[in-house]
């Protein structure tokens, strides 16, 4: 059975894509810092409070994983923008290319 770990689990798209796996009947590793209800109801191997962006959790999550072949990474969550100060432009904007 394929196995397929989903970021960004808890909600949207990441969820989504655990929905669809699960239903085709393949093994699902979701991850995600807070799970959902809806997550949690879909009896998948759930991974909680993992931070991406966070070397201890990346650390964490390479040892949770350790020996478990993966056929996909599904990435269902989006990368997170940089912020700015309201009222700042982020850097280039306005710029004009050459």
């Amino acid at each position: 059975m394929p196995t397929y770990l989903v970021t960004g689990s808890n909600r949207g798209i990441g969820l989504e894509y655990c929905r669809q796996l699960e239903a085709r009947g393949d093994q699902v590793i979701a991850l995600c810092r807070t799970p959902s209800q809806e997550l949690e109801a879909l009896g998948v191997r759930l991974e909680a409070g993992i931070e991406l962006t966070a070397e201890p959790d990346l650390d964490a999550l390479l040892q949770l994983l350790a020996g478990q072949p993966l056929d996909g990474v599904a990435p269902g969550d989006r990368p997170a923008a940089p912020r700015h100060r309201r009222g700042t432009a982020p850097p280039g904007a306005g710029a004009h290319p050459h």
